[in-house]
């Protein structure tokens, strides 16, 4: 069998050729903030949470950097025709890490729920599919989590936040999204996401759930910039 991020080597774990696990090895996360969960360089507390700024969500569980090869596979997951296998396959390495590293996600238990960052409605049609909603469904489907994809939708489309700076980013996305209190209220909110860069959206999101009724919010990603 051929591997799922590459499509030539054979292979080995994860779905994953030995030169993609490498990949994946190199770009671990060693260091993050033991009160938001952020990843870090280095130490063990970020700068924020000193601060008015400290993030709202209740922990963040990201295990790689977006750098390197690993970057290049997570944006052929958003453009190229493999791109559904890729994301698939970037799940499988990120439950496979959890379950074997000290930094386990919460055990399952009843009142949890796993949540995808949305996308506008006219960006899906584009895509073709949300990457984060595909996501979510697999982390349901492995850790026995129920998923409500329509539990938070973007209401507004907003500019590419690749195109500003890090307070436009917050500006950008502060109001356009809305959490349903059907699903979310007195829930514990799994908030899946692929990239966290200045932590904007996920920090609207996690504002919108919590307005909502939801009891906590914890922050899933595939990879942090550093």
């Amino acid at each position: 069998m051929r591997c799922r991020l590459c499509g030539y080597g054979m292979v080995s774990y994860w779905h994953c050729c030995q030169v993609c696990l490498t990949i994946f090895r190199e770009s671990l996360v060693r260091f993050r903030c033991q009160e938001c969960g952020k990843a870090l360089i280095k130490g063990h507390h970020c700068d924020d949470c000193y601060t008015i700024f400290r993030p709202i969500w209740r922990s963040c569980y990201c295990p790689f950097w977006y750098q390197g090869s690993l970057k290049n596979h997570i944006i052929q997951a958003k453009s190229s025709n493999r791109g559904l296998c890729i994301i698939r396959t970037l799940c499988q390495a990120y439950l496979g890490y959890m379950t074997h590293s000290s930094q386990v996600p919460l055990i399952p238990h009843d009142d949890v729920l796993v949540v995808a960052v949305p996308m506008h409605w006219k960006k899906v049609l584009q895509r073709g599919y949300n990457h984060a909603a595909v996501a979510a469904k697999v982390f349901s489907n492995n850790l026995g989590v129920p998923c409500a994809l329509g539990g938070l939708v973007r209401t507004k489309a907003g500019m590419d936040q690749k195109t500003l700076d890090k307070h436009s980013r917050s500006d950008n996305v502060s109001t356009v999204f809305q959490a349903r209190e059907y699903y979310v209220t007195s829930k514990t909110i799994w908030l899946v996401d692929d990239v966290l860069t200045t932590f904007a959206t996920v920090n609207a999101c996690t504002r919108a759930l919590l307005d909502a009724g939801a009891k906590e919010v914890h922050v899933l990603a595939f990879a942090q910039t550093p």
